[in-house]
């Protein structure tokens, strides 16, 4: 079976945490090359991991969901030196965990109940805003600023910091599968056209 270099750049970017921060490409690069050297080494000198075929795996990995018109797999910091997945990214890792294992022998590393995702996951079920919305209040009924304090901004923030917010959390609930706080999360996205306009 063949695996793309886009699924074991994928798989290296979760395994160091990627679903919920930023990795620094270079960290990639080498987990990347451990898992499988001949792919992600320099060209002329294999030995060395190879970061530039990483971000090329990225680009590659974004360009093939822009054309289908899916959202993007992975988004990098403004100097692209660092990368972190999108929500739809860590469904990605889920969905080939099988294919990237049987290429390189490493099973997906089990989610933490102390880990980032499952952290962050907590704090939302313990806000405010998730607590009236699992008793029956609608999403369209809490407030701005509510929804801002969950999401960790200000209330005043652009639509697009929002949906940014909103992603990384639903980052870490699909991590940790949690489909409550995802539906949840669905929800808050729709308000952002209405309450951010």
């Amino acid at each position: 079976m063949e695996v793309s270099n886009v699924i074991l750049a994928l798989a290296s970017l979760d395994r160091l945490g990627g679903a919920t921060k930023f990795v620094d490409i270079e960290e990639v690069a080498l987990e990347a090359f451990k898992l499988a050297p001949d792919r992600f080494g320099w060209r002329t000198k294999k030995q060395y991991p190879s970061w530039e075929r990483v971000r090329t795996a990225f680009v590659h990995a974004n360009q093939n969901e822009q054309r289908r018109g899916a959202q993007l797999l992975v988004i990098s910091n403004t100097d692209g030196t660092a990368w972190k997945l999108t929500a739809e990214g860590v469904n990605s890792v889920r969905t080939n965990a099988g294919k990237a294992e049987a290429a390189t022998g490493r099973k997906r590393a089990a989610i933490s109940p102390t880990g980032p995702s499952a952290r962050r996951v907590r704090e939302i079920r313990n806000h405010p805003t998730f607590q009236r919305f699992q008793h029956g209040t609608a999403v369209a009924d809490i407030e701005r600023y509510e929804l801002a304090d969950m999401l960790v901004c200000p209330p005043d923030s652009s639509a697009s910091f929002v949906k940014r917010k909103i992603d990384s959390a639903l980052a870490a609930a699909r991590d940790v599968q949690d489909e409550e706080v995802e539906r949840f999360l669905g929800e808050v996205s729709k308000e952002v056209g209405r309450k951010w306009a």
